[in-house]
């Protein structure tokens, strides 16, 4: 006796094995989360730098402003500038 015949489905099944694409693909995805890890743990053992104090006077500082039509704007840009030194 033969076996009973399959149904033969319209698209023909094809075994699909993994490509070098999807194995890289999975390999860098993985490969982020230790170099995270790596990374901030570098980032908290960096040393603290801070500012020195400041106890001279600083140097004389020049601001260019380009503005072209602008005398309207420029009436409440300049005070503005004045009261942050």
């Amino acid at each position: 006796m033969e076996p009973a015949a399959r149904a033969k489905s319209p698209v023909p099944q094809t075994a699909t094995r993994p490509t070098l694409s999807s194995y890289s693909t999975l390999f860098f995805s993985l490969a982020v989360f230790p170099l995270l890890a790596r990374a901030e743990r570098i980032y908290r053992n960096m040393p603290r730098v801070t500012p020195p104090p400041v106890t001279a006077d600083l140097p004389a500082l020049s601001i260019i402003i380009p503005a072209r039509n602008e005398a309207h704007n420029l009436q409440r840009l300049l005070p503005s500038l004045q009261e942050q030194a």
